[in-house]
């Protein structure tokens, strides 16, 4: 249930990987009468105690552990869900369909969507505070250093609050303002003023605004013409309205309209097309080693990814010309799938880092500010300011904490989600067991009416499956046993060190966990010479690989291995289920 930056590439990889299923034009989900209480199979990490997560027709929802103790609720696609879980987790899914009135459903839909974005809204007023403490350490250092301040001369110190400024204001530029040229004047202003003076300017586009793709798939053919320039139109008669409504907050719209379309005009008049970057800022990063590590061990990893990306890309254009009309939702598709297949197209031709999100794409490009003004405080005054919205600040993380904070017994992945189900569907009583996953999933097939029931199998058991059917399974069972001599798995580098695969021998788990327990020990120790160079890697993942040998030893699995990367021909499909 953690998210530690070291296990962020898989939920990556699955990002990029599941990129058809989250931008396909789906038609909406028919009527359904049942949700699916979802319990995962255990695997090392923040997973070893196994997950689970309640399932709607286009929505997962789900809690996971954040660095630092919250306990976060997330909102994810069924199928990024299954390929994230299933393929790269390597867990299986065991699902158990609840029927339920619509009535029912339509509230727990709604509990679970509202604190959904209350907890968003909460995590955010937590950034804005830290944002405001922040902007007062600059005032500070600026009210210290125009008066010599204690710490050195008056150079030096203006020397050191420039640099600082310039790291500390980062996070305080204008979303929204920083499409267009200059920089300067849209960063000191509001949205709307910066709206304003961008419509009287009319400054081109930054070139860091916006890209295109770099090789023939980027050139418009005669009907996307037709349709943009259809679409340029219409565009801007509704910025015209939109300047004229007095509704707050339409600085930004307007901004993002009018960088919009001014990449259209581009387009047009390139003759290719050109997106505006609508990665967020807050976005995530898979580090250029992940990619590379993933393409040593498939070769076709990057060309599928790039492969996909493109098919993706070109589905969206095809679907925007054969739309009578086109709106925001329409072009957003294919903005969306442009910049995911230039953000690919451009990492692994620089073999960069791949930037990735894995929420709503909306242009989003903040200012630079060139000048701060300064309230006329004194030092002592803004000390006490300070100290009071540092004050304010430990506060409002002490109720974070009491209201979203982890705990293994009271506040977990599976007390979290009944406590939103409730008053729902009442959760069921168990003896107060329903804190294990595991037993959960018992208490919730006694409890309820269940429909049907049925399992999403992890990937390498799929695989070991499929070979089976190709070669002689005692052939595949002796060489896939282990991680020496298997054709499927590859280490991952969030992985510990192990050598046999105990969840498909139960009998022999404590012969095969003494053997993982002395590679894991040995692993550990010979870490201990490469320190220098990995910075204690190979110690951790040897000691990792110790810890979870020893439940082999009383025949209890837990690791199962991961995978950096699933291709596309081995996506877990929905499961078929079966009356219980």
């Amino acid at each position: 249930m953690s998210r530690s930056l070291p296990a962020l590439a898989p939920r990556a990889f699955a990002l990029i990987a599941s990129l058809p299923f989250l931008l396909a034009a789906a038609p909406a989900p028919p009527a359904t009468r049942f949700v699916d209480y979802l319990y995962l199979e255990p695997n090392e990490g923040g997973a070893s105690a196994g997950h689970v997560a309640l399932g709607f027709a286009d929505r997962t929802y789900h809690f996971e552990r954040l660095p630092g103790g919250l306990l976060q609720l997330e909102r994810d696609d069924p199928a990024h869900f299954r390929y994230l879980y299933a393929a790269l987790g390597n867990r299986a899914i065991h699902v158990t369909r609840i029927a339920v009135s619509d009535e029912t459903r339509a509230l727990l839909e709604a509990g679970f969507n509202t604190r959904y974005l209350i907890e968003r809204r909460a995590l955010a007023i937590r950034a804005s505070l830290e944002t405001d403490r922040r902007l007062l350490d600059v005032f500070l250092r600026r009210a210290r250093a125009a008066t010599g301040g204690a710490s050195g001369s008056r150079a030096g110190s203006a020397e050191r609050w420039s640099r600082e400024d310039d790291q500390a204001t980062d996070s305080l530029a204008i979303e929204g303002a920083g499409f267009f040229f200059p920089e300067e004047r849209s960063g000191e202003r509001s949205p709307a003023v910066a709206a304003l003076e961008a419509l009287q300017d009319a400054p081109g586009l930054r070139a860091d605004a916006s890209f295109a793709p770099a090789t023939g798939d980027a050139a418009i053919e005669p009907r996307e013409r037709s349709v943009l320039a259809a679409y340029s139109r219409t565009l801007g008669d509704e910025l015209v309205r939109l300047a004229a409504a007095e509704r707050p907050g339409w600085g930004y719209s307007f901004l993002v309209g009018m960088a919009r379309l001014a990449a259209i005009e581009l387009s047009l008049e390139s003759g290719h097309w050109v997106f505006l970057d609508a990665t967020p800022p807050d976005h995530a990063r898979i580090d250029h080693r992940v990619v590379a590590r993933a393409a040593d061990a498939d070769p076709t990893f990057l060309d599928e990814l790039l492969g996909e990306a493109r098919a993706d890309f070109a589905a969206a254009r095809a679907d925007l010309i054969a739309q009578p009309k086109i709106g925001e939702r329409e072009y957003a598709r294919v903005e969306m799938a442009g910049d995911r297949f230039c953000e690919l197209e451009r990492a692994l031709e620089t073999r960069g880092d791949v930037r990735i999100h894995d929420g709503a794409y909306l242009p989003s490009c903040p200012a630079a500010r060139s000048a701060l003004v300064v309230p006329r405080l004194s030092a002592d005054r803004l000390v006490q300011v300070r100290a009071a919205v540092a004050g304010a600040q430990r506060a409002y993380e002490r109720e974070l904490v009491r209201l979203y904070g982890y705990d293994l017994l009271a506040h977990n992945c599976v007390t979290e989600l009944f406590r939103t189900v409730d008053p729902s569907l009442a959760p069921p009583a168990d003896g107060g067991l329903t804190f294990v996953p595991l037993l959960s999933q018992s208490a919730v097939r006694r409890a309820y009416q269940v429909e049907a029931t049925g399992e999403i199998p992890s990937y390498r058991s799929e695989r070991l499956a499929e070979l089976d059917r190709l070669e002689s399974p005692l052939v595949v069972a002796l060489r896939e046993s282990n991680t020496l001599t298997s054709t499927v798995y590859r280490r991952s580098r969030d992985d510990s060190y192990f050598l046999f695969f105990t969840d498909g021998a139960p009998a022999a788990r404590p012969v095969l966990g003494t053997a993982n327990l002395a590679v894991g020990i040995g692993a550990g120790v010979a870490g201990l010479a490469l320190l220098p160079v990995d910075g204690g890697e190979t110690v951790v993942a040897g000691l990792k690989g110790a810890v979870f040998s020893l439940p082999e030893l009383v025949f209890v699995n837990i690791r199962k291995g991961s995978f950096d990367h699933v291709d596309h021909r081995h996506r877990p499909a929905p499961p078929t289920l079966a009356a219980p």
